[in-house]
């Protein structure tokens, strides 16, 4: 978990509607409400890796979409229309599951087996670079786990692979609460190696609570059998009974731990098990039909991505793997983003940023409409959308950031969400971005590298409908204003047209989300983005020309048709 942990994960799939929401994003800055309770420092059981490769096939395990983030990151006032929208996406997820090739789908049945909830994944292949593991996925592209196992026994544990989380932990076999009878679990029946040790840590999250203890074991997986300090859940809300996996597996940056406890790459680390402290993620995406997620440790797969890695260093005193953006393109009009930067996190599921950029950006997709502080875009949506990152542009593909359908209509959710999670400059790239890059972490040389996968082909078409026309200039600042500075409240209207992309990149989107006792404000920064120079600007005024300026007999018909009816 970062520094803030709220590690919420949360279930969409068959989950009350007032518990989880529909995308994971865990632990983030840090937050008051979840304090560790730690009393001294474990013991961690002495000995060194006994290295050789183990590359034993995880078993079939099912996982409905994590979603670390619930109203912890959005607070409790939030527009409930959002989470009405989330929730609804989540239930098309789980209708629309057997689009997975039947070939790929399993059920878990594992021999004893304590959880009493079964799931299909889409189980990925073991990897042939040794020093890496497999990571399989939910078959929604939400959630991405690995098996790893625990103790003496080798007692295998499905654990959510959270670049977004220092610390790890799994539930306990002395925890007896609802949710903890519906998993794995482990404890010392389990391993003649546990060690207990009198540190405590308590969790509490925006809809639920783990407590424990600390406890020390030797934990096994990409080849490795190494000892680790990691917590045991002996208590857990119910808002966890139906999550898949039985715990996390935190790989976030070492100034996020809160634990007070060496975490996995400091434990690779100082068992000096590689050459480099780094590891590479490669998720695959279910629409493929592809099987190959994995994480690779000490060296990168260079089979993964084209081209060479381009890297980019961490911000100044982040405590997360957060680099700076440069900026953003949608259908190849640069949004002129300045002073942002992201955090990459595999733990969540969708694209996260202020309101205002996610204003700006889904503005500039034909026929964009927004619902609140969701977005909805034609289905057959093709327009690039990418970002860069030091000099570098990096494609996010249709078919990551289209989302669900919307009810009785062509469009459908856009999955880059107007929600701030953290500062007003700050993004939260999940998996919709992750699945189209190589991403490597270092934690030696504080840096992140990503590379570019093949761009595979893709069925959709493009959408050859205009922008919306209902907008004039002035309506247009109007409109911009009150997204920005009203408070949010619930809204069952109907959804609005997007102003032009030019005028909104020529407005104030930077904005703070604020909690107030009424409610959720946004203030705008009054930090209006340049336009570029080489930007054609889309004038939404009365003249018909301006609207098709590189369709002229558009615009010739149109006017002869007009004509025509004046004449009549």
């Amino acid at each position: 978990m970062h520094l803030r942990p709220w590690l919420c994960l949360n279930l969409l799939f068959s989950v009350p509607t007032t518990a989880f929401y529909p995308y994971s994003i865990v632990d983030t800055l840090p937050d008051p409400v979840e304090r560790y309770t730690l009393n001294g420092s474990p013991n961690i059981p002495d000995g060194k890796s006994q290295g050789g490769k183990n590359h034993a096939a995880g078993e079939a395990r099912g996982a409905a979409p994590t979603l670390k983030m619930t109203r912890r990151a959005f607070p409790s006032n939030a527009e409930p229309h959002f989470w009405s929208v989330l929730e609804r996406q989540a239930g098309a997820r789980r209708s629309n599951s057997h689009r997975a090739p039947d070939a790929l789908l399993s059920t878990s049945h594992r021999t004893p087996v304590k959880r009493t909830n079964n799931y299909h994944i889409v189980t990925a292949s073991q990897p042939s670079q040794t020093d890496s593991m497999a990571v399989s996925e939910d078959g929604n592209d939400f959630s991405y786990f690995s098996a790893i196992k625990f103790g003496s026994s080798g007692e295998t544990m499905y654990m959510l692979v959270d670049t977004g989380a220092a610390n790890t932990w799994v539930m306990g076999s002395d925890c007896n609460t609802p949710a903890c009878l519906a998993h794995n679990t482990f404890g010392g029946a389990n391993s003649e190696t546990l060690q207990i040790t009198e540190n405590k840590f308590n969790l509490t999250y925006g809809t639920g609570s783990v407590n424990g203890v600390v406890v020390s074991d030797t934990v096994a997986f990409a080849g490795f059998t190494l000892p680790l300090a990691f917590g045991s859940a002996s208590n857990t809300s119910t808002d966890f009974l139906t999550y898949p996996m039985d715990g996390i597996l935190g790989l976030g940056r070492s100034k996020s731990n809160t634990m007070g406890v060496p975490t996995v790459m400091e434990a690779i680390s100082n068992a000096k098990l590689l050459t480099a402290n780094i590891y590479g993620v490669n998720l695959q995406r279910n629409s493929d039909g592809s099987t190959d997620g994995e994480v690779n440790f000490g060296a990168p797969d260079t089979t993964k991505y084209t081209g060479a890695l381009s890297y980019t260093n961490t911000v100044a005193n982040g405590l997360m793997w957060e680099i700076p953006v440069d900026d953003a393109i949608v259908n190849g009009l640069r949004c002129n983003f300045t002073g942002r930067s992201a955090i990459l996190d595999t733990g969540t599921s969708f694209v996260l940023m202020p309101p205002g950029d996610a204003l700006l950006l889904n503005s500039q997709i034909p026929q964009s409409q927004q619902n609140g502080t969701m977005f909805n875009i034609p289905c057959s949506s093709s327009i690039p959308v990418q970002f860069i990152f030091s000099g570098v542009t990096y494609n996010i593909s249709p078919r990551d950031y289209v989302g669900n359908p919307v009810q009785g209509g062509s469009l459908c959710h856009s999955n880059i969400i107007g929600q701030q999670a953290f500062g007003a400059s700050q993004w939260l790239l999940g998996d919709v971005f992750l699945k189209n890059v190589y991403t490597v972490f270092d934690f030696d040389k504080e840096r992140i590298g990503l590379g570019n996968k093949s761009i595979q082909s893709t069925t959709q078409t493009s959408s050859t409908a205009s922008m919306p026309t209902t907008f004039s200039s002035s309506s247009t600042a109007s409109s911009l204003s009150s997204a920005i500075s009203a408070t949010i409240t619930a809204s069952s209207s109907t959804p609005s047209p997007l102003p032009p992309a030019s005028e909104v990149s020529n407005s104030s989107v930077s904005s703070v989300m604020t909690t107030t006792s009424t409610g959720v404000s946004m203030t705008s920064h009054n930090s209006a983005i340049p336009s570029s120079t080489t930007k054609p600007q889309h004038s939404m005024g009365s003249s018909i020309g301006t609207i098709f300026p590189n369709r002229p007999w558009l615009y010739l018909a149109i006017s002869s048709l007009l004509l025509h009816v004046i004449h009549i």
